[in-house]
């Protein structure tokens, strides 16, 4: 459907900031935000009442010094003038305007203004209004085949999905994703995911849009008493794999430890990290939160996170990275919460895959057959891997680069 028959009829509710009333001011943007055509002169923009009488309003330009990482710009800010209007209409502080399409190729709008009592009696429906439009911009980004939406192309379509199923139409659309603790839009058109970090946020820390840091779960003592059994895999090598228990009041630092251990892993070099793996909507695809990373040492700005404090459920999945450089990635699974064993110390591990082990060359020349205890990377090349077991180091591998096998 092309977007001006989409847009018919579509309404915003735009709240006034005290300065424009007091100047008699409407700010173009972010009122009007992806609303006007691309390029649409501002001049030509059509404003009527809601009797269709033109609203003659004088379009204004004025430049505002603003910081930003990148130092200090001059902002252009466009605003058409419309204090005659206002005093009217008796538009006062904390009142709405309410900003109807009339004819979005033409850039025609009827404005009508709202009252905070206007706005107190219908309040509930506006909520619902509200928690639609949240749905369906969430339901989009659900969707996207990125984990972001273009503002310009999601925005038009949530308006156009509500015209015609709610009541009366919600709050600006940059309040309604505000306030829904999925979503968050970025300020550079994109609207993202809450948890999810742009560029600009891992580059410099604190220089993305800031939100209210979600609230840290309380952990109850039986919470903490309880054991997790978690499956955890290669990503690249499922067959090789450990089931660990973990008590909920455990950190992922002590996770860290034993998944290091049972993966032969180095305990004392290389950082680590984990994300939670979060299915989108109801497809295969998963999108991944940064839980942060963790040092040898035990510091790390996820090390003392507790398991319990993940609000995991049994068939949700994370993914551990084991040295930033090499990147060995595990895929690990929740298969189940439980109560302790009596006497049992944790984390442990419980099984493990049915291993196929391999056997040292060197001792197969002199006919004993050995169980292989490393890898050698320095005369291994594809085709022919040399496996050696741990009295066979010396003196032909003692300096060459070995790796533990993980059978």
């Amino acid at each position: 459907m092309p977007t001006s028959l989409a847009l018919a009829g579509v309404t915003l509710r735009v709240p006034l900031a005290r300065s424009e009333v007091k100047n008699g001011l409407f700010h173009i943007y972010p009122a009007l935000e992806f609303f006007l055509a691309r390029d649409f002169p501002l001049d030509e923009v059509q404003l009527v009442d809601e009797n269709d009488q033109t609203i003659p309003a004088e379009l204004i330009t004025r430049q505002k010094k603003t910081r930003s990482l990148f130092g200090e710009y001059a902002q252009e800010i466009y605003s058409w003038k419309l204090g005659w209007w206002y005093r009217k209409r008796k538009v006062k502080k904390h009142h709405n305007i309410l900003v109807t399409a009339l004819d979005w190729t033409a850039g025609k709008f009827r404005l009508q203004p709202e009252s905070q009592k206007e706005y107190r009696l219908i309040r509930n429906e506006v909520a619902q209004s509200n928690q639609q439009l949240a749905d369906i911009v969430f339901d989009l980004l659900e969707n996207s085949p990125r984990e972001s939406i273009w503002g310009s192309v999601g925005v038009l379509t949530a308006y156009a999905r509500l015209q015609g199923n709610v009541d009366c139409p919600p709050d600006h659309w940059l309040n309604v994703i505000e306030n829904d603790p999925r979503l968050r839009y970025d300020g550079f058109g994109d609207i993202r995911y809450a948890d999810s970090l742009t560029m600009l946020d891992r580059l410099v820390p604190g220089g993305g849009q800031k939100r209210p840091s979600p609230t840290r779960k309380k952990i109850s003592a039986a919470e903490k008493q309880q054991v997790y059994t978690f499956k955890a895999a290669f990503k690249h090598r499922k067959g090789l794999w450990r089931r660990i228990e973990i008590q909920g009041g455990q950190t992922l630092y002590d996770f860290d430890r034993i998944l290091r251990n049972v993966f032969k892993h180095d305990l004392f070099d290389h950082m680590s990290g984990f994300w939670q793996l979060i299915r989108r909507g109801n497809s295969r695809r998963f999108r991944e939160v940064d839980l942060g990373s963790i040092n040898p040492l035990g510091e790390g700005d996820t090390a003392g996170k507790k398991i319990a404090a993940l609000d995991l459920q049994p068939g949700d999945k994370l993914k551990y990275v084991y040295d930033f450089g090499d990147w060995y990635e595990h895929i690990i699974e929740l298969e189940k919460i439980g109560e302790p064993e009596n006497g049992a110390k944790y984390p442990r591990v419980i099984a493990q895959n049915r291993p196929r082990y391999h056997y040292c060359q060197s001792c197969a020349e002199q006919g004993r057959k050995t169980r292989a205890v490393y890898y050698c990377n320095s005369c291994s090349d594809w085709e022919a891997p040399v496996w050696i077991c741990e009295d066979c180091i010396y003196p032909d591998h003692e300096d060459h680069y070995l790796q533990e096998i993980v059978y």
